[in-house]
């Protein structure tokens, strides 16, 4: 039978191989923890190559989208100044609108008022055409006369003939239509790529038989 003494001796014995293994897991986990910091700092990077990945193209559609709500306001206001610098022309003097001549003085009066609009235009982004003829913005141009009709400027009209103080003028009303192609690629969604911008402006005619008004 076992001493005391050789118990005392036995659990010697075990608490040092005890510490033994547990200075032998303490060296062990010591040696792993580097390795898995290792990992741990790759796998960061890679998620935030990741999440460049995803935001890079959101950022970028973001900022193709702010420069065509630029380019879209600007092309906006070009074109409604356009119709507008038309219209004005067209509308300074009643006898711009005469059916007399060969060809009539009311033709020249429609080509002058398109080469004043698209000479306007010319500056706009996708502009088709030249100074006195564009597609692109399109120029229209419409009469409406004092019992509440319309007509097409290129046909002759009695506008000419009314004027005065106790009469109603015939007004001139010139619509610029502009096809504005948009660099945001929106067809991958299924939408249009371009947007259809369309200025009327519309102007009495005046009467400048008594030589009051200046030539525009």
């Amino acid at each position: 039978m076992p001493t005391p003494q050789g118990w005392l001796q036995g659990g010697h014995r075990s608490i040092a191989t005890g510490t033994a293994q547990a200075s032998t897991k303490v060296l062990s986990v010591n040696l792993t923890v580097p390795g898995l910091f290792t990992r741990s700092r790759d796998r960061s990077r890679g998620q935030s190559l990741v999440e460049f990945t995803l935001f890079v193209p959101i950022l970028l559609m973001l900022f193709l989208g702010i420069v065509d709500l630029g380019r879209g306001f600007t092309t906006a206001i070009a074109i409604e100044s356009a119709a507008r610098e038309a219209a004005d022309w067209g509308s300074f003097d009643a006898n711009r609108w005469s059916t007399v001549g060969s060809p009539p003085v009311y033709e020249a009066t429609v080509a002058q008022m398109e080469k004043v609009a698209c000479t306007a235009a010319s500056d706009v982004p996708d502009f088709a055409g030249s100074s006195s003829t564009c597609s692109n913005p399109s120029f229209e141009c419409e009469l409406q006369l004092p019992g509440g009709g319309t007509q097409s400027c290129s046909a002759a009209s009695p506008c000419s003939a009314i004027v005065g103080d106790d009469v109603t003028p015939c007004k001139v009303t010139v619509t610029m239509s502009h096809t504005f192609n948009l660099i945001l690629p929106v067809q991958l969604l299924g939408l249009p790529p371009s947007i259809l911008i369309e200025r009327p402006s519309t102007f009495a005619v005046a009467d400048c038989k008594e030589g009051n008004c200046v030539a525009p």
